[in-house]
């Protein structure tokens, strides 16, 4: 993993792939070249920050392909950006607004992941509603493991779900034994 928090989308392409070129320790290949699936989850943080939708996508756009030439045999799924209601309740004014700001980035991520051919997890669509408060970590924004485990069930579901492209011809199944 080669995320942080506070990350952007432009961040991935400025540290975040360049990092994961390298070898995670000496005398090991390179991460990203080497990998079989790639979760990239991006965009929560730009909503919050209100990048622009022209500079989400280029950077979006940008990181996809960068991913693609680095690992061209790899899968990929991207992560839509979250709900955020539900997150600290007592700045609910601020909260939604993001989560406004957050409409605007979704449907550039779905497009961004149609574009590259790649599988789309819908966090929004997916996980309807307000969130549970043992959805969220102690900080009351960000999930808790129990959070994260849904997000992971969207991802997974997306990849068994992902576009027939990704597949390969006649849809042959280019995901690795077991899994």
């Amino acid at each position: 993993s080669y995320g942080w928090a506070g990350a952007r989308a432009a961040d991935l392409v400025r540290e975040q792939i360049p990092r994961s070129l390298e070898p995670w320790r000496p005398g090991e290949p390179p991460v990203l070249p080497t990998a079989d699936i790639v979760v990239v989850v991006a965009g929560a943080n730009d909503a919050t920050h209100r990048t622009t939708p022209r500079r989400y996508r280029g950077a979006l756009r940008a990181a996809l392909e960068a991913i693609r030439e680095a690992a061209p045999g790899v899968e990929v799924v991207l992560a839509g950006i979250p709900i955020f209601r539900g997150a600290l309740q007592h700045v609910e004014p601020l909260i939604w607004l993001t989560d406004q700001y957050g409409r605007v980035l979704r449907p550039i991520s779905r497009s961004e992941a149609a574009r590259a051919g790649i599988a789309f997890a819908d966090l929004a669509g997916r996980l309807r509603g307000r969130p549970p408060p043992e959805a969220f970590a102690s900080d009351r924004f960000h999930p808790s493991a129990a959070g994260y485990a849904a997000w992971a069930q969207v991802i997974a579901d997306a990849l068994d779900e992902r576009p027939i492209a990704a597949q390969g011809p006649a849809g042959a199944d280019l995901r690795p034994a077991g899994a």
